[in-house]
């Protein structure tokens, strides 16, 4: 073989090497190597219930897992920058310092949030943050609140005009004498419900040895309640009074009376119960009832 048969050889041999590494090259770009990484997968990303000011994230709840804290923890909530929980029994059974240690824990997690426990019952107690360092500012129990030391208010409307309206019965009689007479009031209250004034108008009958003849007057009189001498619980009120009439018939004169009994409230009003004396027309007793309808139901009692 002649050097020109060789170094046609040469070149095919040469064209050909060529052409399969670029082949080779080709196919590595096609196809991907064994230790190629796959497409990466989105994972949610952890958020915090604290709000995020960038995302304008609203929490709707925060998680604490610190052992410590979730032992004497039961529950809680957050409003105001003011925390509200709920502790265990256990927790009464702790000393200032482990109280204020897992407190403290909480208000990591809760910068500048004061705190409020419920620890049981009507216990309560009150931690402020100040400056970063968490303070018991105080501890109390509603159960033993001293409800004397607290001054009740009580409104009441002195001076105003109450009316009521009374119709009744008076009876009474002796030896050979009785009568029977319709009464009749209206009045109102005075001086703090407890004293009242009317006008009055009697009509009935008198009866001397079995002859009866009409009888009637007209006056005015005045009562108070004592409120020492109330019975709350069984809503009566002994009442004293006195007052004056003029007698129509049988005779016209002028009588002076005392006026003694008790109100029982029942309804819009009471039944009342009562002795009267007079100077000319002597004991008679009386029953009737009292209509009240300016007074509210407190001041019934009275």
């Amino acid at each position: 073989m002649n050097w020109k048969n060789l170094l046609l050889l040469f070149t095919i041999l040469a064209m050909f090497c060529g052409t399969a590494n670029a082949q080779s090259k080709k196919r590595a770009k096609v196809k991907p190597s064994a230790n190629a990484q796959t497409e990466k997968v989105n994972e949610p990303i952890n958020q915090d219930t604290i709000l995020d000011t960038t995302n304008n994230f609203v929490p709707t709840y925060k998680s604490i897992q610190d052992t410590l804290v979730v032992k004497y923890i039961l529950s809680g909530y957050s409003l105001d920058n003011k925390l509200y929980l709920t502790t265990s029994n256990e927790y009464d059974t702790l000393d200032f310092e482990m109280k204020h240690t897992i407190l403290e824990r909480v208000s990591n997690s809760f910068e500048g949030y004061d705190i409020m426990l419920f620890t049981g019952g009507q216990k309560r107690e009150l931690w402020v943050e100040n400056d970063g360092n968490l303070i018991l500012l105080e501890q109390w129990n509603n159960d033993s609140l001293q409800l004397a030391n607290y001054l009740p208010l009580e409104l009441k409307k002195y001076g105003s005009m109450k009316l009521f309206y009374y119709i009744g019965g008076s009876f009474g009689g002796g030896d050979r004498y009785s009568s029977g007479t319709l009464n009749l009031r209206v009045g109102t209250y005075l001086y703090k419900d407890i004293v009242d004034a009317s006008a009055t108008m009697n009509l009935g009958y008198n009866t001397t040895n079995y002859n009866s003849q009409f009888a009637g007057d007209l006056g005015i009189d005045a009562r108070t309640y004592p409120s020492f001498l109330r019975v709350d619980k069984m809503r009566l009120s002994p009442y004293v009074g006195t007052g004056i009439s003029w007698i129509l018939s049988p005779d016209s004169s002028f009588e002076w009376r005392l006026l003694f009994g008790g109100c029982w409230f029942l309804g819009p009003g009471s039944l009342d119960f009562g002795l009267q004396y007079g100077t000319k027309t002597g004991s008679t007793f009386t029953v009737g009832y009292t209509f009240r309808p300016g007074m509210s139901s407190s001041n019934k009692k009275k």
